[in-house]
């Protein structure tokens, strides 16, 4: 009898189009470094529930100049706003903590990546929308 030891985590890709799910892994670290690119690093937040959220970025990734991951950030400073400061840079990996072990995305964080992939594109449309009416006049 074999025992699933798969999570649920996002993979946010810098640049995504397409919104996230949840993908189920195995909590590996040398697969969380094949997903960012590098050694990782772990930032934190929390859900208003109180559950820990963990992201797993590249640790290099400001000096790799790796791209901003603007739906990672936005995420980020919703779920831990003493670091509307910093920035996510490159591909993030999102996932919940059972104490000090990963475990399964808390839903309320998926969610919340999919609600703000959507106000992302809504602004950019409506920027290409103002951008096209200023071109007219």
């Amino acid at each position: 009898m074999s025992t699933d030891s798969r999570i649920q985590v996002l993979v946010i890709r810098a640049g995504a189009v397409a919104p996230t799910y949840p993908s189920s892994i195995e909590p590996d670290v040398a697969l969380y470094q094949r997903i960012v690119g590098g050694y990782i690093e772990a930032a934190y937040g929390e859900t208003h529930t109180g559950e820990r959220v963990v992201f797993y970025i590249n640790e290099d990734g400001v000096a790799l100049g790796l791209p901003l991951n603007e739906v990672a950030t936005r995420m980020w400073h919703r779920l831990n706003p003493a670091m509307t400061h910093q920035v996510l840079r490159g591909d993030v990996i999102v996932l919940g903590a059972d104490g000090p072990e990963d475990a399964d995305v808390p839903p309320l964080a998926a969610d919340l990546a999919r609600v703000i992939h959507h106000d992302i594109e809504v602004e950019h449309w409506s920027e290409s929308i103002r951008r096209g009416l200023e071109d007219d006049q």
